[in-house]
């Protein structure tokens, strides 16, 4: 049978054949190319908006939000590693590595990277490339379902009017997997609206193959798709159990249920090896780490806490976090439209009806929509943004109802309506697009601050590349997202193209730090006394954001933490924020040099610096290692110099141990320039001499393994 389209006077987009199932695209009219190009000029003012709010709003500035400071530092490590190993070597490295959270993103972003150089732009270029493959497929899937752009147009408008895309955390400005994970999953869904609900063996295959990629993008997903994928195969099966009369409809089902699991086995050929290896990191991240025990002494309060706050919990920030404002609008227009259509005498040659099996393409959207709200549900912490993954299913639902109520309204001779509503929600979307993308991304931070907040970082980071300190070393009396080690190494390599080695997951480090800090007094300054840089803050708390148990004992202590930091650290720099003052205590590094490469000192002697900011507080430098003294005919006497002359120095030996204690009787003053003092010794041995090697070399002592600057108890 064929699609009837006399009676509208226009050629139908989609033509059945008379075989069961199969189709062709009908004759192209004007209609399709003048959508197309529409929705092309869309896409390209994305773009436009997208580039010019990038390098304006967020690629200069901090990288905030948590979250986006560790995917950046994975990805820019894994650049640096394609670098020095290669690209094969390099990404067998990469998937060696477990990520509980999703290995894909930050390894597509390294790889990116090699087109579009290192940097946040082309790191965020991958969030606008996702959404575009979203609204592309969105938009198929309706023109599919309905044979019109107008329906098209209002589907890819909503969900551009929706908060979800501009989330400040999560959006399409803030690196992480959320975002890439959510126009994944909504593009699934689109492929199965578009393929009649998995009725066509190409739509079950793209489906599995992008749901595989979406899993290892975020691994949680693979709960949602199951979820999602058992409500849909129960709803067929119902169908199939009470509609058995229908022959047709019940082969078509049973088609849709083989094509179901060629799906699955897809999404298992890309994702199953790569789960199963991270599924033991997987496991302790979201059952260990974040446990429900885990997070109730992590969190001072709960988001929901009684049945009834956990069960509306995800449906109200739907509501209040992704859909206010112009996407209400947007539903209130279309709300609107419905009653006027209603209004009008029913056609029996209505045209623009549903292409696919509408009860079927129900079971989808309503398996993608209900499968991740019940995993979030039944999980114990919760997030608001993590229910932006269902925004797209949500939208392509809502314009399958709007079609589906205005029923056979839908004449030529009132046509132009349902394209008024679509021009509507156009509308609004762009006013709401353009609102978006001219705000600033950290809602709440003064320019000045914001300005002030990037000093900080940049000095910071060049601080921990001078002076070579270890980001495990770096503690902060608060959670403050610039205040992190994660943030301190994106800033190092985008600024100074330098990245620190983490040699930890700074994740966690962050929390436990925190905590420690937060604990018993005297515990809280042996945790302090550990850190090579210390951030304090006069105030703990941030304005806004997540409430930690730690929180109090952070309080508390703080005074204390203070007072020690200015006994035995260096007071670098504060900065001056609108509600706070973030001050910088460092423990001064003496460096030595002229050690030779396999950690000799010979008889040249070698050199110590001591940094130029310290150089008024250090009285005295300690040089502690171990060193076979056998070879030496004597214990070599050490003898001190810097600038002004001599100086105090003296090397004691206990068994293999040494010890060098060069005191400085008046610490010099503070200057501009670090401060030099070297150090020779009065004997040393030849290995080839002493038979023990060809070695020529005159070597005296094997290099220090403790280097450390003793403080003036009144240091300024």
């Amino acid at each position: 049978m064929r699609a009837i389209a006399a009676s509208t006077g226009e050629p139908p987009l989609v033509t059945w054949e008379s075989k069961p199932g199969s189709y062709r695209l009908g004759p192209i009219t004007s209609t399709l190319p003048l959508g197309s190009v529409a929705f092309a000029l869309v896409l390209a003012v994305q773009l436009q908006m997208w580039l010019v709010h990038a390098r304006v709003y967020v690629v200069p500035h901090y990288a905030g939000g948590h979250d986006q400071a560790t995917y950046l530092a994975r990805a820019y490590g894994s650049y640096v590693r394609l670098e020095q190993l290669g690209l094969s070597n390099g990404l067998a490295a990469a998937l060696a590595e477990q990520d509980p959270q999703g290995m894909l993103l930050p390894n597509l972003a390294a790889i990116w990277f090699l087109f579009t150089g290192p940097g946040r732009a082309g790191a965020l270029s991958l969030n606008f490339v996702a959404f575009v493959v979203l609204q592309v497929l969105m938009a198929a899937a309706l023109l599919r379902a309905t044979r019109r752009w107008a329906f098209a147009t209002i589907g890819v408008g909503m969900i551009a009017a929706t908060q979800t895309p501009y989330l400040t955390y999560g959006g399409l400005f803030d690196f992480r997997t959320d975002f890439v994970a959510m126009c994944g999953y909504g593009a699934v869904c689109a492929l199965g609206v578009m393929s009649d609900a998995f009725a066509r063996r190409w739509g079950a295959v793209c489906a599995g193959i992008l749901a595989g990629f979406t899993i290892l993008t975020r691994f949680a997903t693979l709960a949602y798709f199951g979820a999602a994928l058992f409500i849909f195969v129960v709803l067929l099966l119902w169908r199939m159990r009470w509609h058995k009369d229908s022959s047709l409809t019940a082969s078509k089902d049973s088609n849709r249920l083989r094509n179901v699991c060629v799906s699955a086995l897809c999404s298992i050929g890309v994702a199953g090896l790569l789960v199963a290896h991270n599924a033991a990191t997987i496991q302790a991240y979201y059952f260990g780490r974040f446990s429900a025990a885990a997070a109730a002494n992590l969190f001072a309060t709960a988001d929901a806490s009684t049945p009834l706050e956990i069960l509306v919990y995800y449906p109200k920030v739907i509501v209040l976090e992704h859909l206010v404002g112009a996407a209400l609008l947007c539903v209130l227009v279309l709300a609107i439209g419905v009653l006027m259509f209603r209004l009008l005498p029913p056609h029996t040659h209505a045209h623009g009806g549903l292409d696919v099996d509408s009860w079927a393409a129900t079971a989808v959207v309503l398996g993608s929509i209900l499968g991740p709200l019940l995993i979030l549900t039944l999980y114990h912490t919760k997030a608001g943004l993590l229910a932006g993954v269902v925004m797209p299913s949500i939208v392509i639902g809502a314009v399958l109802l709007f079609r589906g109520l205005i029923g056979s309204s839908a004449t030529d001779s009132n046509w132009w309506g349902i394209q008024v509503t679509a021009a509507i929600v156009a509308g609004i979307a762009a006013l709401s697009t353009l609102g978006q993308m001219t705000r600033t991304p950290f809602p709440g931070v003064s320019a000045a601050d914001l300005q002030t907040i990037d000093r900080l970082e940049t000095y910071v980071a060049s601080q921990i590349v001078t002076m070579q300190i270890p980001l495990y070393v770096v503690a902060s009396n608060s959670a403050l997202d610039y205040l992190t080690p994660y943030t301190i190494q994106v800033a190092a390599y985008e600024r100074l193209g330098i990245l620190p080695d983490a040699n930890a997951e700074l994740g966690p480090l962050v929390l436990e730090n925190a905590a420690r800090l937060a604990g018993p007094l005297t515990d809280a300054l042996s945790a302090a006394d550990q850190a090579d840089l210390l951030l304090l803050t006069d105030r703990v708390r941030p304005l806004a954001g997540l409430d930690f148990s730690f929180y109090p004992g952070l309080e508390a202590n703080t005074p204390d933490l203070f007072s020690q930091a200015q006994r035995s650290l260096i007071e670098y720099k504060s900065y001056r924020l609108t509600d706070r003052t973030v001050t910088i205590f460092i423990k001064p590094k003496v460096r030595v040099e002229g050690v030779t490469t396999d950690g000799w000192i010979t008889s040249a002697g070698i050199r110590l610096i001591v940094p130029a900011v310290a150089t008024s507080s250090i009285t005295s430098v300690l040089l502690e290692g171990s060193s076979d003294l056998q070879p030496l005919l004597a214990i070599p006497e050490v003898t001190a110099s810097n600038a002004g002359g001599r100086i105090p120095a003296e090397l004691t030996v206990d068994g293999s141990r040494y010890r060098i204690s060069v005191r400085f009787p008046t610490p010099p003053q503070r200057s501009s320039d670090d401060a030099f003092v070297d150090l020779t010794f009065s004997t040393f041995f030849v290995p080839a001499s002493s038979g023990i090697n060809p070695d020529t070399r005159q070597l005296v002592l094997r290099a220090p393994d403790v280097v450390r600057a003793v403080m003036s108890t009144n240091s300024p």
